[in-house]
């Protein structure tokens, strides 16, 4: 269980078991305390007043804590360690009343922000349904063998995106010789010396986070075919991959 909703500052510990105690101690019904109210027994609420005065207590015959290490007169040195013990053993036996309270059907989120406990988390539902969207690839030679794709859900849109239930992009790529009448022509197998037969074949894959994509393939590539295939896929959940797409083909400026 955690101690980190107690703070650990002096003066911010200081403002916290005053705060809490005064706040838990309020009648909200009859003889009921918002403190037992959320869970605590009369018991508790006074152990954390008589915790409260043992830290806190200007009078001078019986000084508090606190008020003798901020006392300029006495050797902070001295009373240094019995403050850490105190704030020790006080985070040890409030903090389970921390996390009892935490679960009481009537806590309100006034209680959660006075007492330092935080909202629940809410549990996100993982996706289920698998990318149905395709891939398509729009290739951009920039020279040097670098190649900018853009990819888009259908091939009319005009801005690349990602698809619905995605987070990123896989491209299974080859790159081979071309014939010599390959020309600057794409997509046409009958050109490709080698054509591709799946994303398997022979390929290399990468993922990458964006829908806009830029290649080095390397200058010494330049000339040759780019061969490959692309899918919209979720990194966390590869089982929810869309299609593969393709085989798309380039010439390697």
């Amino acid at each position: 269980m955690s101690k980190t909703r107690i703070p650990t500052e002096l003066d911010q510990f200081d403002k916290y078991i005053a705060a809490v105690l005064a706040y838990l101690k309020v009648i909200i019904s009859g003889v009921l305390t918002r403190g037992e109210n959320l869970g605590m027994t009369s018991a508790e609420l006074s152990r954390l007043a008589d915790d409260n005065k043992t830290w806190r207590n200007s009078d001078p015959a019986n000084l508090g804590i606190y008020n003798k290490h901020t006392d300029p007169a006495n050797n902070k040195s001295y009373t240094r360690p019995t403050v850490v013990k105190f704030q020790s053993d006080f985070a040890d036996w409030f903090s389970p009343i921390l996390s009892r309270m935490e679960l009481s059907p009537n806590i309100t989120p006034q209680d959660r922000f006075v007492l330092h406990i935080a909202e629940p988390v809410e549990n996100y539902s993982h996706p289920k349904e698998a990318i149905a969207d395709q891939c398509n690839i729009m290739g951009q030679q920039l020279g040097g063998g670098r190649i900018k794709f853009r990819c888009k859900v259908t091939v009319d849109t005009k801005r690349p995106s990602l698809a619905e239930g995605s987070d990123g992009v896989e491209i299974a790529h080859r790159i081979d010789q071309p014939n010599v009448d390959t020309g600057t022509d794409t997509g046409s197998k009958s050109k490709v010396k080698n054509p591709i037969a799946n994303s398997g074949d022979g390929t290399t894959k990468n993922i990458y986070t964006k829908s806009t994509i830029t290649v080095d393939y390397g200058d010494q590539n330049s000339g040759n075919v780019l061969q490959l295939y692309a899918r919209y896929i979720n990194i966390k959940h590869r089982n929810l991959d869309g299609p593969w797409t393709g085989p798309y083909t380039f010439i390697i400026g």
